[in-house]
């Protein structure tokens, strides 16, 4: 650090098609389609058999033509291992990247007031859809300063299509301050920034990115009647995240602003795992990032693959039978 102000790391990176050697192991990393981008699937090599890792995956979003990829490089093997994700396995909601812009399109058009939407920093996917909604609908987008912090450096990126802070149509919505990090401060001297107070007027022409943590900023844009609330993420999964929502619920009821649910998963359905177990045809899979591996197991009990569900604090010893 120099006083307290680098925040940059080094990072090695890869991208597909390349090999990365680590000691008795040779890995592929192949893209595969998810919420955020980055997402990989890895093959790897080993002195006991080669095995496949999927990674977090969906093969109903806009860029499914990379998980086509992995699983065509993972078929070319005679995997000795699956291990997949299996999130979806259960309450799966079937819908897609452009379902979920056709209907934030409706909603804005038909929305009087203020439009707030929430959805992952990460989400590429989710900030393009709703741009386009946003500009179809004549207003402009504000996102946080932590969005466009993240999305100034990938838009960077000749491989990833984000929008342009630079744009008219599209600003930082600031929070008032009496000091700010280095990297807030970076965005602040380098694209235009609106308050609350600035919003206020405007905001029947405005979509503004916001998440519970955004919430008490509202006050000073005091939303006018006909104003609404977008959740466009998953929905809490945890006891945490209820008490989180909860909360959130009670702000939307403090402004009068009615929620909506729109999302789009950023994980394979359940016919989906299936048949990606089905083409990759290993010995055994292993599933993980699920809280019912037994429902897995009797889902999949009809192919010819052994099931080997992990046990904590157990190791699972690799080896050709």
């Amino acid at each position: 650090k120099k006083s307290g102000r680098e925040v940059y790391r080094d990072f090695n990176t890869f991208r597909t098609g390349d090999i990365l050697d680590m000691e008795n192991l040779k890995i592929e990393p192949v893209h595969v389609d998810h919420s955020i981008p980055a997402a990989y699937g890895f093959i790897i090599h080993t002195t006991s058999g080669k095995v496949a890792y999927t990674g977090d995956f969906r093969m109903h979003g806009p860029k499914s033509n990379m998980t086509r990829d992995f699983l065509d490089k993972a078929s070319d093997y005679d995997i000795d291992y699956l291990i997949i994700e299996g999130t979806n396995i259960t309450g799966a909601e079937i819908s897609s990247e452009s379902h979920v812009e056709q209907i934030t399109d409706k909603l804005i058009k038909h929305t009087d007031g203020l439009v707030v939407i929430s959805f992952s920093d990460r989400d590429v996917d989710r900030l393009n859809s709703i741009y386009r909604a946003t500009k179809r609908n004549n207003r402009k987008l504000a996102l946080s300063t932590k969005q466009a912090f993240l999305l100034r450096d990938l838009y960077k990126d000749p491989n990833i299509k984000v929008p342009d802070l630079r744009r008219d149509d599209i600003f930082v919505f600031g929070k008032e301050k009496s000091w700010l990090r280095a990297w807030e401060e970076e965005i602040h001297n380098e694209f235009n920034v609106l308050y609350g107070s600035d919003i206020n007027s405007i905001q029947d022409r405005i979509v503004l990115a916001a998440s519970y943590y955004d919430m008490n900023e509202l006050m000073d844009v005091n939303p006018q009647a006909g104003s609404i609330f977008i959740l466009s993420k998953s929905e809490p999964f945890d006891e945490a995240g209820e008490i989180q929502h909860e909360k959130l619920l009670n702000w939307c009821n403090h402004y009068g602003m009615p929620q909506y649910h729109v999302h789009a998963s950023g994980h394979a359905m359940p016919h989906e795992l299936k048949s990606v177990i089905k083409e990759i045809s290993p010995n055994t899979m292993i599933p993980v990032h699920t809280e019912r591996p037994l429902l897995f197991e009797k889902y999949v009990a009809d192919l010819d693959v052994n099931f080997k569900s992990p046990i904590l604090k157990e190791k699972i010893s690799l080896s050709r039978k």
